[in-house]
């Protein structure tokens, strides 16, 4: 789900959208994947307001699948892993 105030580019929507599959096809395959290599895998490093937008896809996916798993993952925990993004 995107923002509203965050109005992509069709061909970048795509990419997210491409990044989020291949993350969330690992995890289906039972791979866990850091959510942090995926933010920059559409360049290094991958600009504003691409990443914020990007991290903010990814990390819902990876809520989704941690729940689906029977993990419950908590604010606090992704607080610590990106705290220039609270």
């Amino acid at each position: 789900m995107r923002s509203s105030s965050t109005v992509l580019p069709l061909a970048v929507a795509r990419q997210v959208d491409e990044v989020c599959d291949r993350f969330e096809s690992q995890w289906s395959s039972g791979a866990r994947p850091r959510l942090e290599q995926y933010v920059d895998s559409l360049g290094q490093p991958t600009p504003e307001p691409l990443r914020t937008e990007l991290l903010r896809a990814l990390l819902l996916v990876e809520i989704e699948v941690r729940r689906r798993s029977g993990e419950r993952p908590d604010a606090e925990e992704y607080r610590k892993r990106f705290p220039t993004h609270a």
